[in-house]
């Protein structure tokens, strides 16, 4: 079995992790999309009870605009959320990770993130993984599933 508390192996596990997102261009989302679309939305009501139906077109335009400046720098990569975990965090990302191995026969971690590399299915299951863990642990939104 895998002795996880090696530095060397944990590194690699989360490197091979990050490699995994980055393939697969996975990016979160640090606000939340629906408050960008409330102030769209009062951009083009305001703008709708201002100047009428130019104005509807004028307030969205203008409020679209601001709602994407205001969120410029929130959307990160989730290779880049992977790297910036505390400890105990990627800890429970390596435990989920073992865990998935033993479902694929595997004592290794590091040996199945290897194949995932190059497998569809054992790609595709360590990206689910790493998409529920993101959404459920971390509690963040990935933006393109």
């Amino acid at each position: 079995m895998l002795n996880t508390r090696n530095d060397e192996t944990r590194k690699k596990i989360i490197e091979i992790c990050q490699t995994l997102a980055e393939q697969q261009e996975l990016t979160v989302t640090v606000t939340e999309s629906a408050k960008g679309a409330l102030i769209t939305g009062i951009g083009v009501f305001v703008g709708g009870i201002l100047l009428g139906p130019l104005g509807m077109a004028f307030g969205g335009i203008v409020s679209s605009v601001g709602v994407a400046v205001s969120s410029k720098g929130k959307f990160r990569s989730v290779a880049e959320i992977i790297s910036e975990m505390p400890e105990d965090k990627k800890d429970r990302l390596i435990n989920s990770l073992t865990d998935l191995s033993k479902s694929f026969n595997y004592e290794d971690v590091l040996k199945l993130l290897t194949i995932a590399l190059t497998s569809a299915d054992v790609n595709t299951a360590v990206i689910t993984l790493l998409k529920d863990f993101v959404i459920k642990e971390l509690k963040l939104q990935i933006t393109n599933y």
